[in-house]
C-alpha cells in the first residue's frame, strides 16, 4: 500500500496530535491537551505520512523570528513532532517528511529552520548543527550569595499568573531581540508557558517574580515552581527555575538573589539555563553553582546561506570564501563570498572563487549564531582550511558575547 506525505485537515488534527504523542511515548491525551496543541499549531504546516487512512508519521513547523547576532530577526521555521511509528521504520518516511517541511519553509521565504532534538544522532544528515547549548544548574541557596550585591535600581514584585501575561509578553519581546538564538512568542505560546498543562515543563503551581524600573516598567523576570514532599521539612523544599531573563546583568543577578532568598527553600535548580551565565562570575563561592549537565538545545539548518549570512552582524572587517556541502538539499550548498565591513556582512554566491574554508552545511549552521568555534571545528576535522589563518579570521568575525541562548521549547 502506498504512503502519501501531505498536509492534514482540521478534522484530522486530534488523531494527528495523538500520533505525535504516541511517538514520544505517551498513550493518553485529553481533549484539553489537544486544544492546547491546536492553539499553537499552524494547520497549513502540519505534514503527515498517511497509509490507507492511517497516520503513520508526522512533521510540522511553527513560524518564528529567530534573533541573529547583531539583533536582526531571521524568519525561521521551528520544526517539531518528527515521528515515524515503529511499524513503519526503515521506509524513508523521516526523510520524506523532513524534505516536505524544508521545501515548504524555503518556499515561504524562511532563511533557516530550527528544532530541538529528542535524539541527537538523527539530524546532522539533514543539515542541522548544534547552534545553542543549555546548562542544568543546582545551587545550595544557604551558601549562595551574589558579591558584590546586585547594582540594579528599581524593585522586585510578585505577580499572579493572570496579571503576568501582558507585562511578560511585552518584556520578553524586548529581551529576546538582545539575545542571539532566542525565538519570538505569540500570545498562544504565552498561554502555554504560563498555563497549567502538566506536560509543559513539569506542571505544578507557577510563581512569577518581576523586576521593575523606577518608572514601573518590567526589565526582567523569573518563573519558578516551589516543590517539596513535606512543607514542614525545610530540607525537602526546592525551587525549579523555569525561566530567568533580563537584558541587564545586574537585574539578572537581583532575580537570582531573590530566588536564593525564598523562605523554606534549600536548593535552587534550573533545567534549561543560560550556557554563559553572569551568575558564575558573581557568586562569592563559585562552587555553589553546580552544572549537573550541559547539552544541546537548538539545532539550526540554513536554507538560504547567502541570505542568512547577510542578515547577521559580525565583529570587525574581513572577507571569507566558504565552500558549503549539503547532501540532503544539494541546491542549498555551493561556494559563497562573505564580505564584512563595519560589522555588516554581505554574502553572495561565487561558484568560481577559490575557497578559504570548506565545510558541510550542518557545521556552518552550528557556527551561524556564534556558539561553535571555527578553529575547534578545524581541530575536529569538520572544517578544511585552504588559506592559512582563515579559521582564526572566521572566529573573530563570528564571535558573539554572550553565547547564543534559546529558552523557548517547541
Amino acid at each position: 500500500m502506498s504512503i502519501d506525505v501531505r498536509l492534514i485537515t482540521e478534522d484530522e488534527f486530534p488523531y494527528y496530535s495523538r500520533t505525535v504523542w504516541r511517538g514520544f511515548g505517551s498513550a493518553s491525551m485529553t481533549e484539553e491537551d489537544i486544544a492546547a496543541e491546536r492553539s499553537v499549531a499552524e494547520l497549513d504546516r502540519c505534514f503527515a505520512a498517511v497509509e490507507g487512512g492511517e497516520i503513520v508519521g508526522t512533521s510540522y513547523a511553527h513560524s518564528f523570528a529567530m534573533t541573529c547576532p547583531g539583533g536582526a530577526e531571521l524568519p525561521t521555521g521551528g520544526i517539531a513532532g518528527v515521528i515515524v511509528l515503529a511499524t513503519h521504520r526503515r521506509r524513508g518516511l523521516a526523510s520524506a517528511l523532513m524534505a516536505a517541511v524544508l521545501e515548504q519553509a524555503a518556499d515561504r521565504g524562511e532563511l533557516a529552520v530550527a528544532l530541538t532534538a529528542s535524539e541527537s544522532s538523527i539530524y546532522r544528515r539533514f543539515g542541522f548543527g548544534v547552534a545553542t547549548l543549555v546548562n542544568s544548574y543546582e545551587i545550595d541557596s544557604r551558601h549562595a550569595r551574589v558579591e558584590p550585591e546586585p547594582g540594579a535600581s528599581g524593585r522586585l514584585r510578585i505577580l499572579s499568573v493572570e496579571d503576568a501575561y501582558e507585562p511578560l509578553q511585552g518584556y520578553f519581546d524586548e529581551y529576546r531581540r538582545t539575545r542571539a538564538g532566542e525565538m519570538s512568542r505569540t500570545p498562544s505560546w504565552w498561554r502555554l508557558v504560563l498555563g497549567p498543562r502538566p506536560y509543559w515543563r513539569g506542571g505544578g503551581s507557577l510563581h512569577v517574580a518581576v523586576h521593575e524600573t523606577a518608572s514601573g516598567s518590567v526589565d526582567g523576570y523569573a518563573l519558578y515552581r516551589q516543590r517539596g514532599a513535606d512543607p514542614t521539612d525545610v530540607s525537602s523544599q526546592h525551587i525549579d527555575v523555569v525561566e530567568l531573563h533580563s537584558h541587564d546583568p545586574e537585574v539578572e543577578l537581583a532575580l537570582w538573589q531573590f530566588c536564593f532568598g525564598v523562605d523554606l527553600v534549600r536548593t535552587v535548580s534550573m533545567q534549561w539555563g543560560d550556557p554563559d551565565p553572569v551568575l558564575a562570575e558573581r557568586l562569592d563561592d563559585p562552587r555553589q553553582l553546580r552544572v549537573t549537565s550541559r547539552r544541546d538545545f537548538l539545532w539550526v539548518r540554513l536554507l538560504d546561506v547567502a541570505g542568512a549570512l547577510s542578515a547577521r552582524g559580525y565583529s570587525g572587517d574581513g572577507t571569507l570564501v566558504l565552500s558549503v556541502k549539503d547532501d540532503f538539499r544539494a541546491g542549498d550548498g555551493g561556494c559563497f563570498t562573505l564580505s564584512v565591513h563595519g560589522g555588516q556582512g554581505r554574502c553572495e554566491p561565487s561558484p568560481t572563487a577559490r575557497a578559504d574554508l570548506e565545510l558541510e552545511l550542518a557545521d556552518l549552521s552550528a557556527v551561524y549564531l556564534g556558539r561553535e568555534g571555527w578553529r575547534r571545528l578545524l581541530r575536529a576535522g569538520r572544517v578544511a582550511e585552504q588559506r592559512a589563518g582563515a579559521a582564526a579570521e572566521a572566529d573573530r568575525l563570528f564571535n558573539v558575547v554572550p553565547a547564543p541562548y534559546c529558552a523557548t521549547p517547541f
